[in-house]
């Protein structure tokens, strides 16, 4: 298991551009909590790409990393 992972979203931004808030970092933490609550302790950023879609690079604790490798 690697330890960054990247997901692509075209959408999230495209529609809410006028929000006084980045609605990406909203899914960011979203992202987040579901992966915790999977005991997959991360950090979850999103970053705009010169497409104009937004990617949330997944960064997983060493931890997951460790226990990913005991069980394979």
């Amino acid at each position: 298991m690697p330890r960054r992972s990247a997901v692509q979203d075209p959408l999230v931004n495209a529609f809410i551009s006028s929000a006084p808030v980045n609605c990406a970092a909203f899914v960011a933490g979203i992202i987040r909590g579901v992966l915790e609550a999977s005991r997959f302790p991360a950090q979850v950023t999103a970053h705009d790409n010169e497409e104009g879609a937004t990617v949330y690079l997944i960064k997983f604790d060493p931890e997951v990393l460790q226990r990913e490798k005991r069980q394979s």
